[in-house]
C-alpha cells in the first residue's frame, strides 16, 4: 500500500474518532482526544444509574455496603427490595460489621421479599473474574462490554462493596480498550474519592465517585448479577 494512502486512512480514522458529532452505540461514551493525560484517545462505557437512587442508603459497615449495592442492582432491574430487607433475610437480627468478599459470594444467589409491597426479587451472581486479572487488557474489555450492554457490575475490594457504572479507557485507533483511564462507582460506604481525571466528570448521583488506581487494583471480585423481580 502506498504510504500516502496508508497515512490518509489513519487520518480518516483519527478524524472520525475526534468528531464530537460521531454517533456512539447505546451504552457508550464517544471517543475524544485528551491532552495532558498521557495523550491518545479516551472512550467510555456507562449505564444510566439514576434508577438506583431510591435504593441508595449510606452504609455504616462493609456488610451494609454490600446490602445497599444489592438493593441498587435490584432497583435497576425493577425491584423494590431495600438494604434492610436484604440484611434481615441473610443475617436476621445479628448484623456483622465485616463481610469478606469471598463470603459475600455465597449470598449472591438468593430470594428477597420487599417489606414495602411484598414483591419478590430473585438474584443470581456470576463471578466474571477476580484479582489479579482486573488489571489486564482482556479484563478491561470484559468490563467495558458489560457496561455497553447496560449491565452494572457488583465489585468488591478488600474492604468495600459497590456498583461499577462507568469506565473510561485509553483506546487504540479502532476504539478498543487498551488501558484504564477512570472508573466510576456508586459507593454506599463513605470513602474519600480521588480527584476527577482530566476531561471527565460525575453526574452527582448519591454515592457516586471515582475510584483511585489503588482501589481499582484492589478489586477482589467482579460479579454480574441477574435479577428477576415479580
Amino acid at each position: 500500500m502506498p504510504r500516502w494512502l496508508f497515512a490518509a486512512g489513519i487520518a480518516a480514522i483519527l478524524a472520525a474518532l475526534a468528531d464530537p458529532s460521531r454517533q456512539a452505540a447505546a451504552g457508550t461514551i464517544p471517543c475524544r482526544e485528551m491532552y495532558g493525560s498521557g495523550g491518545g484517545y479516551v472512550c467510555g462505557a456507562d449505564v444510566e444509574s439514576r434508577i438506583m437512587d431510591p435504593a441508595f442508603v449510606p452504609a455504616q459497615t462493609q456488610a451494609g455496603a454490600w446490602a445497599t449495592s444489592m438493593a441498587m442492582l435490584i432497583a435497576f432491574n425493577g425491584g423494590g427490595v431495600s438494604q434492610a430487607d436484604i440484611l434481615s433475610a441473610i443475617f436476621g437480627a445479628t448484623l456483622p460489621d465485616s463481610l469478606p468478599p469471598a463470603q459475600a459470594q455465597t449470598y449472591l444467589n438468593h430470594s428477597y421479599t420487599a417489606s414495602a409491597d411484598h414483591s419478590v426479587s430473585n438474584t443470581t451472581g456470576t463471578a466474571l473474574f477476580t484479582t489479579p486479572q482486573n488489571g489486564s487488557r482482556s479484563a478491561l474489555r470484559t468490563l467495558v462490554g458489560q457496561l455497553q450492554n447496560e449491565t452494572p457490575l457488583l465489585v468488591f475490594t478488600s474492604h468495600n462493596a459497590m456498583i461499577l457504572t462507568t469506565i473510561y479507557y485509553h483506546a487504540d485507533l479502532f476504539s478498543r480498550p487498551v488501558s484504564l483511564y477512570a472508573a466510576v462507582v456508586r459507593d454506599p460506604y463513605p470513602v474519600q474519592g480521588t480527584a476527577p481525571p482530566l476531561g471527565v466528570k460525575l453526574d452527582n448521583r448519591p454515592g457516586e465517585r471515582f475510584l483511585s488506581a489503588a482501589e481499582f487494583n484492589d478489586i477482589q471480585y467482579v460479579d454480574q448479577m441477574t435479577v428477576a423481580s415479580h
